[in-house]
């Protein structure tokens, strides 16, 4: 038992239970974001902006390439053909993203959710200190290096979708009985 972290078997039961339900609140938790997406979406149809849409599929498909090129091993012809190939996917995929962008954007600026500049410093120390890394550090290099801002979007994206979830309306049903 000692090896595996744990000193009985009723401690390994309850860390399997923990996993467990962790992983289940986890998918409870994406299928519930899954849906507000699809009602955000519904209800609020818009055009995006010709030229950054048509930039944005660009770089996806130019990413695609290059990570099939690396994963495959493809020439660089074979995989800039086969993500032209997936242009239509990626070209649903990014728009919808591109618009829930938008409106989480909207959200957030219209319900004062924008993560200020002390959360954003603490959440860039709180990882430094989690990998390890010297928090001072990582926040100078947060600030030269640019990601700083990536990180204010991320903690804003969270703190909307937790508004979100919070005034969902949510109904859990019961899982279909298995066919006999």
């Amino acid at each position: 038992m000692g090896k595996l972290g744990v000193e009985s078997e009723d401690d390994l039961r309850d860390k399997i239970r923990q996993g467990l339900e962790g992983q289940r609140a986890q998918a409870a938790q994406s299928q519930l974001d899954a849906a507000i997406d699809g009602e955000l979406l519904e209800k609020h149809v818009f055009e995006l902006p010709e030229r950054l849409a048509a930039k944005t599929v660009d770089h996806k498909v130019h990413e695609v390439a290059h990570k099939m090129m690396k994963e495959q091993g493809l020439s660089s012809e074979e995989g800039h053909e086969r993500a032209e190939e997936r242009r239509p996917d990626i070209e649903a995929a990014t728009q919808k993203g591109l618009r829930l962008a938008f409106i989480v954007a909207r959200l957030a600026k219209q319900h004062e959710l924008g993560a200020t500049a002390e959360e954003t410093t603490q959440q860039v120390r709180t990882l430094a200190q989690a990998q390890g890394q010297d928090p001072d550090e990582a926040l100078r290099a947060s600030f030269q290096e640019g990601w700083i801002g990536d990180v204010q979007e991320q903690l804003t994206q969270e703190k909307v979708r937790a508004w979100l979830r919070q005034r969902a309306d949510v109904t859990e049903t019961a899982p279909d009985a298995p066919d006999a």
